[in-house]
This record gives structure tokens, sequence and C-alpha cells, in this order.
């Protein structure tokens, strides 16, 4: 140890002066980082007004439109109206899942060589805010990590695959849970999780994808018991459910949620 020479570091028992100036300073500490406590730094998601998507009918069964597709034209025009703080993540299924039409405003986040073939319905883009990995554990963690350095998002999969993220989405309402109990620690962003292709309606994938325990909604309400976990919500085949902060369902921070089957 003495060849660290730990005389010239720390004369008469203390840091050397010159040293003690290299130790950041206010924010740059960190502890006092903000991104650190991200709800100081997030901003009130824009979003345009949902009724404007409504679906004209004259009368009862004479419409037939997907809730997707319908769905990923309101999701598109808040990318647009948040083009540095929301992001959309998802496996491989945001084509599957009729949300394409993201990709007429943002791509696919790409930091790699594109070949021709990419042209073809690759919807790679560099800076893109549209994260597809095939790995959901990975892909919560980012938008979680998202979320609590102050930005908003959403992640999209199928209900039966939902489950790799299981103990993960049950942490980040522990980790809220517990944030009520520091007054310091600034509200984050709702986690919005969108399900589709439930077991009780599986238009594609079919067998392969029921034959898997589907239950995530109801695993997450029975076995958390925190109060950021609003109660499942079912509507014909759709079924929602959010974990928000402040508890339960706040206009001010739960932008849109919403799961569904994958139509038609």
């Amino acid at each position: 140890m003495r060849s660290y020479h730990p005389e010239q570091l720390f004369p008469d028992g203390k840091i050397d002066p010159e040293l003690r100036k290299l130790a950041p300073e206010g924010n740059r500490r960190m502890s006092a980082n903000p991104v650190a406590n991200g709800g100081n730094l997030c901003k009130k998601l824009k979003a345009p007004p949902f009724r404007d998507y409504k679906v004209e009918f004259k009368s009862p069964g004479t419409e037939l439109q997907g809730s997707m597709g319908n769905f990923a034209e309101y999701l598109r025009d808040i990318m647009k109206l948040n083009p540095d703080n929301f992001r959309l993540f998802g496996p491989d299924e945001t084509e599957s899942n009729k949300l394409s039409k993201v990709y007429e405003v943002t791509g696919k986040a790409w930091n790699a060589e594109k070949f021709d073939e990419d042209s073809d319905g690759g919807n790679l883009e560099y800076g893109g805010r549209v994260m597809e990995m095939l790995s959901e554990h990975t892909l919560e963690g980012w938008l979680e990590g998202y979320l609590l350095s102050g930005r908003h998002g959403l992640i999209n999969s199928y209900e039966s695959f939902i489950h790799i993220i299981d103990s993960m989405v049950g942490q980040h309402c522990k980790w809220l849970e517990k944030c009520l109990e520091v007054e310091w620690r600034a509200q984050v962003a709702s986690l919005n999780i969108l399900l589709t292709s439930t077991v009780w309606r599986q238009d594609h994938n079919g067998y392969a994808s029921a034959a898997m325990d589907t239950e995530f909604r109801f695993l997450i309400a029975s076995t958390n018991n925190s109060p950021f976990l609003g109660s499942p919500i079912k509507i014909l085949d759709f079924s929602m459910f959010c974990v928000t902060n402040p508890p339960r369902l706040s206009a001010s921070t739960c932008h849109l949620m919403v799961t569904a089957f994958s139509p038609p």
C-alpha cells in the first residue's frame, strides 16, 4: 500500500486541497443530479383531444373498424406532439399490433448499417423513437429508466408474453410506493402497458401464444398491495390497467391507458 504514496494524497491525514477541487459540486454530484430525480424534469404530456378520434356511425352494427388501428392514429399524434419526451417500446410487434401509423412520424431506433432491403418495410431510422427488441425485460428496463428520468412512454406486447416482466412491474410498484415516504422525491409519469392478443380473442398466433399463462393483469393486481395500482377494467374484449403516480388513475399523469386484442 505504501507504493500508492498516501502521504502525498493525504497530507496531515486530510485529502489534498487540489484533489478536493476535482469533486463535483451542486447538481454535478451524483445524489443531486436532476436526472436521478426525474420527476423534477417531467413535462406534461401533450395529448390531442381523444374525442377527435371517435368512430362515426349512423346505427349500431354498420361500421367495421378495429380498435388498434384507430388508437394508432392517436398514438401517432402523441408522438408527433412530443418528439423529445415520448417513446413507444415493444418486442417486434408494432406492425402486428396494428400500430404502424406511428411510422408516419418516426421510425425504429437504429444505429447500425442499413441495407437496401431495409427500405422495404424496415422502418429503420437513426434517431427513431420506436424502441424494438425481442427482449421484453430489456424493453421494460428501458421504459422504467425513461420514466424515472422524467419522460413518458408506453410498452406494448402480446398478453401471453408479458409475464416475462412480472417481477419488474411489481418492483416498480414497490419503488413508487416507497417514494411517497420521501418528501423530496418528485413524482414521475405513469407506466403504461398495452396488452394485445388476449386469451379471449386470438386473431393470429392463435394457440401457440394462448397456451401460455395470460393473466398478467390479475397476477399483478393480486400480488401487489400497492396504492399505485389501478384495478383491471374490462370492456367487452378489452382490458386495461396502468401503474400510475400519484395513487390511482389520475388524468394528470395517466394520459392514456388501453389494452386490446388485435382486430381482424
